[in-house]
């Protein structure tokens, strides 16, 4: 099991500490990003309850676009991933590829929020059923690429200011690799979020309401 777990570790290229540090930056996204709806005006939170309660009567109806936001779910996660891979190996790419990371925390964290405000209680479960399962995932492969981008910018960094070669094809098909893996997942994450977790949150809906 142990040598499982290194070879994983050496075929991704994990480094504890920058894992470690975007977890921290996640969860911090994430708080923030639910702490925001307390700072809204009272029109914004008004604003925000009409919106969660018409998305939930669309899905309890059956009035949601399944095709038009898996399209638009798909489209998000492969800008966001092709993003962080091109800033990856841009050099000074690494604080671009943190706001932008920080920000899918942030409003995983506000979506979150806006749930309770909303539905207080029940609104949890919802949020948890729409929200979590994928979300979790979404985050982990986020973690992944982010992880092995950073890797790459320090190599490159290093290689510039020590002038020391690297055998940047080599590097440059493990980035490939992990480049296609998450962005396989996340095709898979995908369609659970644009078209199944509707389902499950509609059926949720008919037992909760």
């Amino acid at each position: 099991m142990k040598k499982k777990l290194s070879d994983l570790k050496e075929q991704f290229g994990f480094h504890k500490k920058i894992v470690i540090f975007l977890i921290g930056l996640a969860i911090v996204g994430v708080i923030m990003g639910s702490f925001f709806t307390v700072l809204l005006s009272d029109g914004d939170k008004t604003f925000v309850r009409e919106y969660m309660q018409n998305f939930i009567n669309g899905v309890e109806k059956g009035k949601v676009d399944i095709l038009g936001n898996l399209i638009h779910i798909g489209i998000d996660n492969f800008f966001f991933v092709a993003a962080v891979w091109l800033l990856g190996i841009s050099v000074i790419g690494i604080p671009i590829i943190l706001f932008l990371y920080f920000a899918k925390a942030f409003v995983l964290g506000f979506s979150i929020s806006s749930f309770l405000l909303t539905y207080k209680a029940k609104g949890l479960l919802y949020a948890f059923l729409y929200i979590f399962p994928h979300q979790i995932v979404n985050f982990a492969l986020y973690i992944l690429l982010l992880n092995y981008a950073m890797i790459l910018s320090f190599k490159l960094i290093r290689s510039f200011l020590y002038k020391k070669t690297i055998d940047f094809k080599v590097v440059m098909k493990k980035y490939c690799f992990v480049f296609g893996f998450v962005l396989l997942c996340l095709f898979v994450t995908s369609l659970y979020e644009g078209a199944l977790a509707f389902k499950i949150l509609k059926f949720s809906l008919s037992i909760f309401s």
